[in-house]
């Protein structure tokens, strides 16, 4: 089972926010944990095999720390859509082509001639 929680603090000292994750990473329930804006100081992706395992979890690491305000659960129903990759798009050949031309074009400004490795092979 996957929860998301929401995780307030009672003070955000640097000492205690430390200290919660430093918890948050060494449980090996929480897969993901982040420091955020909002109602919540926390968000926390966490796995469980069952719901007694996810209370085992929350004892352990949200109940028996006095410096959890409160805390809010969603329980994930389906994973529509899974991912951590970021959306990078590669470069194509009009924009190397364009990238080359354009320091053909300054190269003279830089006094840098042939430093473009593509340059090489043309002189």
């Amino acid at each position: 089972m996957t929860f998301i929680v929401g995780v307030e603090l009672e003070r955000e000292r640097a000492d205690m926010l430390d200290a919660f994750r430093k918890g948050a990473r060494a449980d090996p329930n929480v897969q993901q944990c982040y420091y955020v804006t909002g109602e919540a100081d926390f968000i926390l992706i966490v796995v469980a095999r069952d719901v007694d395992d996810f209370e085992s979890f929350t004892r352990r690491l949200l109940f028996d720390n006095a410096n959890i305000r409160r805390f809010t659960t969603n329980v994930v129903t389906a994973r529509d859509k899974v991912g951590n990759a970021a959306p990078i798009q590669a470069r194509t050949s009009q924009t190397q082509s364009a990238l080359r031309r354009r320091h053909r074009r300054f190269a003279w400004l830089l006094k840098w001639p042939g430093s473009f490795p593509s340059d090489a092979s043309r002189a």
